[in-house]
């Protein structure tokens, strides 16, 4: 016969197994319900009709400052083997770009690593029908992952709106950008139309590693390339660039032709104490530069030369000299963050014509010296400039002025320009 202690051990002990039955059995349930998600997220996106909402969540996505995506026919396993039977991308003036044909072989579970790894990308052709309108900048937050490319093939066709005249190019590329900044590259784009003509880029910049950035671009009679530049498309373009040596010291050297012109030549070198960057550009060349020749003149000089003068600072001197504007920038700034220093930078600028630049009254030779400075900090910056202007010779329809000065403010916020004049002078 059983004690009232028999029975109370008894109910305790089943009290026991019954919280653990209850336990074990949550956590079995749970194990089979994170492995039918798993599963369901494996194998379920196979189903046509997951598919179909894949593709219908892409559409629409914005590509940074290119557009908006739209794809059509996805398909294939979309976790290691996927293609899109039309991709194409879409700004303010409508579609610009279309690809046909997209494969792509990658590891989604590098994701989980912050890594995109595609082992290989092809497309049937890719064509890029117009210039993008290039939306505004927006604010830089960094690359959220790692990307890796390991061979990218495609039949790259510019077209007339973009290039002038129509190229056709067998283009193969491999990639890697790290999240720190670091990376390497190498782009072939041989043509079709033209055997010969070519673009070869290849890259690898990286603090650990020698610095190489070599650009080969040639077209014997012109073509694509010239005409995407804006340069004339039936003129025998080059273009080189070659530079060395490591992110912490190097040297560099880029000349561009087209024709019997000299677009663009510029060199320079670098060190831990300082460097120079000196160089003329040519702005009648181009299409794209010729906004800049009818404002500036038809060429311009420069020299970015610095001496370093502290632990993280340079004393920068930056001149440019042009038919209608001579600048000069003298100040500290730390060259590595991209950040003037509090008390900024000293700046001049003298133009003959300050009608050329604006859109407005007849205004002469025209003079601003003041301080440039910078706030808000590195990602964001907030630009003002604080000064004194002098105009000669200006004319407001039946008025005219001698000469005019004052105070100039001018401050730069997300694109957005605040000018502050309080000009007064004596009547010509």
């Amino acid at each position: 016969m059983s004690t009232p202690e028999d029975i109370r051990h008894k109910v305790i002990v089943k009290r026991e197994r019954t919280v653990a039955e209850i336990v074990l059995s949550v956590l079995l349930i749970g194990a089979i319900a994170v492995t039918v998600l798993m599963v369901g997220a494996r194998y379920g996106v196979l189903l046509p009709q997951a598919r179909f909402l894949i593709e219908a969540g892409a559409n629409g996505l914005k590509v940074g400052r290119l557009g908006r995506l739209q794809i059509e026919g996805l398909s294939g396993d979309i976790w290691r083997d996927l293609s899109v039977q039309k991709l194409t991308v879409r700004d303010e003036g409508g579609l610009w770009l279309e690809a046909d044909n997209v494969h792509m072989s990658w590891r989604y579970g590098d994701l989980l690593k912050r890594k995109f790894y595609a082992s290989a990308i092809s497309a049937e052709t890719v064509k890029v029908l117009r210039r993008p309108t290039l939306t505004a900048k927006g604010k830089d937050t960094g690359l959220p992952v790692s990307f890796h490319i390991g061979d990218a093939k495609a039949r790259v066709e510019l077209t007339p709106a973009f290039s002038y005249e129509r190229g056709v190019y067998d283009l193969d590329l491999n990639l890697d950008v790290e999240r720190n900044g670091d990376q390497r590259g190498q782009v072939r784009a041989a043509s079709v139309l033209h055997p010969g003509d070519h673009l070869y880029v290849d890259y690898d910049v990286a603090k650990a590693r020698p610095l190489e950035f070599l650009v080969d671009a040639e077209e014997a009679r012109g073509g694509a390339l010239a005409g995407a530049l804006g340069l004339p498309a039936n003129q025998a373009f080059t273009f080189k660039v070659a530079a060395g040596g490591s992110v912490a010291a190097g040297r560099f050297g880029a000349v561009a032709g087209s024709g019997t012109l000299e677009p663009l030549r510029a060199q320079g070198d670098w060190s831990k104490e300082g460097g120079v960057v000196a160089g003329r550009v040519s702005f009648t060349a181009s299409t794209l530069t010729a906004p800049y020749a009818r404002r500036i003149g038809p060429a311009a000089s420069f020299v970015l030369a610095g001496r370093r003068a502290g632990v993280d600072l340079f004393a920068l001197d930056a001149r440019v000299a042009a038919e209608n504007l001579t600048l000069r920038a003298r100040g500290l700034a730390d060259v590595g963050a991209r950040k003037l220093e509090p008390q900024g930078l000293d700046l001049t600028a003298e133009t003959a014509a300050l009608s050329k630049f604006i859109d407005g009254p007849d205004l002469g030779r025209t003079r601003i010296a003041g301080r440039l400075t910078q706030a808000g900090g590195q990602a964001r910056p907030e630009w003002r400039f604080a000064g004194i202007g002098t105009v000669s010779a200006a004319s407001f329809g039946g008025y005219g002025l001698a000469q005019a000065s004052g105070p100039v403010e001018i401050a730069e916020k997300a694109g957005q320009w605040d000018v502050k004049t309080n000009l007064a002078g004596a009547g010509g």
